[in-house]
This record gives structure tokens, sequence and C-alpha cells, in this order.
């Protein structure tokens, strides 16, 4: 059985980017690559706190990114919630058909 590990939450004291990298499951590297720039430019971003954030094009570039992810991942618990609302309207009424099935008990018996 495949055991994942558990995820560090993100505390307010934490750099804003680094609160990004775990609320998104993302390693800092493989952000940078999703970003299209170095690395190494990414790195001195980590140690920013978000009271220190400067509009410059990597900040926009992760805001660019993270609007995206949050569409993807919104649009995806609105497919979700819809199947599950959908599932339990089924169950309700195959739950109402047996009800009406169901032979009701004789009273003199």
């Amino acid at each position: 059985m495949d055991r994942m590990k558990p995820r560090p939450v993100p505390e307010s004291v934490d750099p804003l980017l680094v609160r990004i990298c775990v609320a998104l499951d993302i390693t800092p590297r493989a952000l940078a690559i999703k970003l299209g720039i170095e690395y190494e430019i990414l790195q001195p971003y980590f140690a920013q706190k978000s009271s220190s954030i400067e509009s410059d094009e990597t900040w926009l570039k992760v805001n660019d990114y993270v609007n995206t992810q949050m569409g993807f991942i919104m649009a995806a618990r609105l497919d979700l919630n819809r199947a599950l609302q959908k599932g339990r309207e089924e169950r309700v009424e195959r739950l109402a058909r047996l009800k009406r099935l169901q032979p009701k008990p004789s009273p003199r018996s």
C-alpha cells in the first residue's frame, strides 16, 4: 500500500512563496520550471515576507500561475460537487422507489 507523506501545513510566519509552494503541492524547483525562470532567480524570493513584496515581473508570473492553478482546482471542485450531488439524488430516488415497492405489513398478523 502506498503511503503518502503528510503535507506540511503552511503557517503565516513562513515566507509567501513557501506557502504558495506548499498550497499548490509543488517544489520550489518545479515552480521555477513552471514559471520559465532559473531557480537561482527565484531563490531570493523564498526569503521575502508577504509585506515586502514589490510588483515585479517574477511576482506577476507567480500570480498568473497561482490564478491558473486555482481556476483548475475550482473547476475540478465544481465538477466533483455536481457528481456527488447527482449521486445523492439518485440514491434518494432509489430508496424512495424501494419503499414504494415493499409490501406493507398486514395489521391482522
